[in-house]
């Protein structure tokens, strides 16, 4: 069991933050 994992934010959410800030997709278009 990793417990610690559950303390993370999943990638759905983590990319939902890039994209929120406008950092997600100006870093992979290039």
């Amino acid at each position: 069991m990793d417990l610690d994992l559950l303390d993370q934010p999943t990638y759905k959410e983590f990319r939902g933050i890039f994209e929120k800030e406008g950092l997600f997709q100006e870093d992979f278009k290039k």
